[in-house]
């Protein structure tokens, strides 16, 4: 994979500077070393150039810097995988899978204005190296090229999935909208909200001109794809002040920057008064020194933060694979989600005590704890 990426990989117009960079890739990690190979084998990264070319080339080399930073392609390549699987034409599939990857990065880029995140994926962050004002006129061109390459593929009706879910992008600042008493239901509500542009939409595409048995499969899909995303977005939140590993810090950014996420919600509902009163004079503080972080993780430790949002994320990858397998994916396509939830409960592991990797399999259906071990 490493020869894959160095060949001609920082010629801007080449399908390789969209490839991940090895070099931010978890060195412990087999599965995303296995994932970043199957994805340069894809042909997703040939779609994403050929949807990308047009764009001026200041924009695209904004857009592939940011691709090569963010290495895990769980959904494009799920999505592929799922769709071909059900029998939708290889070709649309790997489109909407490019798609799917353009929109994700995209969010990203929006995601870090918003958050004045100066790192994303172990890297400075694109607004950070190239300016605001230049990586929201690159957002633009690609939101453009993605619309133009969804109506060539799937009509009229197809660009206007996704440039309705284009649109669904600003729900990556609704969160804004939230306080500390947001109850945990709302907040999960969110999630699946803000990933709607890269788990439904894509099987919406693809159910255009598909008979309805397809369709329903599709949609299914999708809805596990939904689940299995608001999971992994649980997994970031946790990551955010709990992670120890060298290629992510715990620097506490949501609570330096306000972000209501489920973590905070959840500790906030556990906090007696007295803790509330000492959070709330944290909470948003730009600069945390030793002091604050030490006292924040206090507090967290005192109502059982990352035990209990370990299990939350684990019951919900659970919910994920019983949905997935009611669409009757081969048994590859199962084993290879496995592989990829049993990789992020690793991650949990390594941020609590308890050991949860096989403990979720009550919570499945049979076939799928058979499909796992």
């Amino acid at each position: 994979y490493v020869n894959m990426f160095l060949l001609d990989g920082q010629t801007q117009k080449n399908y390789k500077s969209y490839l991940p960079n090895p070099e931010k890739i978890d060195p412990n990690s087999t599965a995303v070393h296995e994932m970043a190979k199957e994805y340069g084998e894809s042909g997703i990264p040939e779609k994403v150039q050929s949807i990308l070319g047009s764009i001026p080339e200041e924009s695209r080399e904004i857009i592939s810097y940011a691709f090569r930073s963010h290495v895990t392609k769980e959904r494009p390549l799920t999505i592929l995988r799922s769709a071909v699987d059900i029998g939708v034409d290889v070709e649309n599939a790997r489109t909407a899978a490019a798609l799917t990857d353009i929109l994700w990065n995209t969010s990203i880029l929006i995601d870090d204005i918003i958050d004045g995140d100066g790192e994303s994926g172990g890297q400075a962050s694109a607004w950070a190296k190239f300016g605001k004002k230049e990586v929201g006129i690159a957002i633009g061109h690609t939101l453009i090229a993605g619309m133009r390459a969804s109506r060539r593929t799937f009509g009229t009706r197809g660009a206007k999935v996704y440039m309705t879910s284009a649109r669904a992008l600003r729900s990556v600042t609704s969160a804004r909208r939230y306080s500390l008493d947001t109850s945990e239901e709302t907040l999960l509500a969110n999630y699946d909200d803000r990933s709607h542009f890269v788990t439904t939409m894509p099987m919406e595409l693809l159910a255009l001109g598909e008979d309805e048995e397809t369709a329903n499969r599709l949609a299914t899909t999708g809805r596990a794809l939904q689940v299995m995303n608001r999971a992994g977005r649980v997994v970031n939140d946790i990551q955010d002040y709990a992670a120890k590993s060298e290629l992510r810090q715990d620097d506490l950014s949501d609570v330096r920057s306000g972000t209501i996420c489920l973590p905070i919600v959840h500790a906030w509902s556990q906090f007696s008064a007295d803790q509330r009163q000492h959070f709330i004079t944290l909470f948003g503080k730009k600069y945390l020194s030793s002091e604050d972080k030490k006292s924040i993780r206090e507090l967290y430790d005192s109502v059982d933060l990352t035990k209990t949002m370990c299990h939350k994320a684990k019951d919900i990858y659970a919910q994920a694979l019983d949905i997935y397998v009611s669409t009757g994916q081969s048994t590859d396509n199962q084993q290879w989600v496995v592989r990829w939830i049993d990789y992020k409960l690793q991650q949990l592991n390594a941020m609590n005590d308890d050991s949860i990797r096989r403990d979720r399999m009550h919570a499945i259906g049979e076939h799928a704890v058979n499909v796992a071990l």
